[in-house]
Order: structure tokens, then C-alpha cells, then sequence
């Protein structure tokens, strides 16, 4: 995986930003997963933005891929704006914003999330209410709000937060 490789184990991530990894697959040497490499143990991706990894050569996977017997879930996470694909293999998906997912199924949503600049790497995402801009010393009022404010769900480890 150009991001995080797994091959065993129990892992979550939560709360993290997999953005702009790159691999490069041959005849000889096939590379999988931009983001992510999941090929054997039980994954749990939570409040993730993954977006702008790509791959290229023989094999474009996808900035997750899941394969042989790994066990992957998604929650409350963005996967956007990945060249190669979303996501390769089963993965279970809930409240999650990706191309190629059921809109609506598992309160999963296919809009464009809108971050604020991906060019400079601003994956924030766009409020039409105002917002405090450190680059500006000023308050900022986007044109439109994304889809994915307030789109998830609330989980009791999130009442402290």
C-alpha cells in the first residue's frame, strides 16, 4: 500500500487524513492499494478523509484495497478524488461519501463533499456559515455547505470530543 500496509492483526484508525500516496505497479512487481493495503486480519476505518491517491502501471486498485480474508468496515469517512478508484474488494460501508457506493443505503451519500481547496491540501469542508480563516485574519462564508455536515452518526466515544 502507498499509505498504510496491513497483512495481520486487529486495527482501527480513527480520525486520520490518508492523502496524495502513489504507487507504481510493473509486469513484474503488481502494487495494490494507494491509501491503503488490507490483505488479511480485521480493519476498522473511522472518521477518515481519503483522498487524492493514485497508482498507476498494470494494476490500479483503488485507494483501499481489501483482499484474501481481512474483515474491513468504514464509518463517518470521505473517500474522494481517487484517481485509480475508491475503494477495490468488499468492504462494508456506513455513513460514508465515495463514488460507486448505493445512495442512501447505510446512510451512505455519492455528492461531491465539498472541501474548501484540495489544490493546497484544505480538506475542510465548505460551510455557508462563517468560518474563522487563519490564511485571511478574517471570517469566510462559503457559497454552499457539504453534504457531509452532520451526515454521520454520533458514537459515544465522540461525546468527549
Amino acid at each position: 500500500g502507498g499509505g498504510i500496509y496491513i497483512d495481520s492483526g486487529t486495527h482501527r484508525f480513527r480520525n486520520i487524513l490518508v492523502a496524495a500516496n502513489y504507487i507504481y505497479g510493473t509486469v513484474t512487481c503488481s502494487l495494490l492499494g494507494s491509501g491503503f493495503y488490507i490483505i488479511n486480519g480485521a480493519v476498522t476505518i473511522e472518521n477518515a478523509t481519503i483522498v487524492t491517491n493514485t497508482g498507476s502501471g498494470i494494476v490500479s486498485s483503488g485507494a483501499i484495497y481489501r483482499g484474501g480474508a481481512a474483515n474491513v468496515s468504514v464509518y463517518n469517512s470521505i473517500l474522494w478524488s481517487n484517481p485509480s478508484g475508491d475503494y477495490t474488494g468488499t468492504i462494508t460501508f456506513s455513513n460514508c461519501c465515495a463514488t460507486g457506493l448505493a445512495a442512501g443505503v447505510n446512510g451512505n451519500l455519492t455528492n461531491d463533499p465539498l472541501f474548501v481547496n484540495t489544490s493546497v491540501g484544505d480538506y475542510r469542508l465548505q460551510t455557508a456559515f462563517p468560518r474563522w480563516s487563519v490564511a485571511s485574519n478574517d471570517w469566510v462564508h462559503e457559497s454552499q455547505t457539504s453534504p457531509c455536515i452532520d451526515a454521520g452518526t454520533n458514537q459515544i466515544w465522540m461525546d468527549s470530543a
